[in-house]
């Protein structure tokens, strides 16, 4: 009985700890607004990381994209990042590789996809990863150190590949 509680304790626990925090109070910038304030008004960007793009859209002349919702939490960090839409839809043909037989096998590098949207699912994990490490530090004017609500546009591909603006 000892050990059903303290298991069932251990799961409580657990779970809490993985739950997204609320941000309720967040000052929603990721929608129109009436333009007399904006994200800069309340943080600066101090840390901006950029994501990778996944090496199969470069080797193949590709381009990746993803726009990215996301709260600027009262420590500058990013949270409760959300991808709203992503390019491209599927993985490039290179991605898989023809072996010596015929048959098709997954590139052995890290940079290999074979799901069905191996590539975006890639490019989106990059864009997190870039926008968790990014940082930003509160205005003069925003000493409460307010969240806000905000949405970002990553795009990028092989050299003289021009955006083509699929993530708007």
């Amino acid at each position: 009985m000892l050990k059903t509680i303290t298991i069932l304790s251990l799961l409580l626990i657990a779970g809490c700890a993985s739950t997204t925090k609320s941000y309720d109070n967040a000052i929603d910038f990721s929608i129109e607004n009436d333009g007399t304030k904006g994200p800069r008004d309340y943080w600066l960007l101090t840390k901006n990381i950029i994501p990778s793009i996944p090496i199969n859209v470069i080797k193949n002349g590709g381009y990746a994209c993803a726009k990215v919702s996301f709260i600027i939490s009262e420590t500058g960090r990013a949270t409760n990042i959300n991808i709203l839409k992503s390019y491209p839809k599927r993985a490039f043909p290179a991605a898989l590789k023809k072996s010596s037989n015929g048959s098709r096998s997954s590139a052995t590098s890290k940079n290999s996809y074979l799901t069905h949207d191996g590539i975006t699912a890639t490019f989106a994990k990059s864009v997190k990863k870039a926008l968790k490490g990014s940082r930003w530090t509160a205005t003069s004017t925003n000493l409460d150190l307010t969240p806000i609500k905000s949405m970002r546009t990553y795009d990028g591909g092989a050299v003289g590949v021009k955006s083509k603006s699929l993530c708007l």
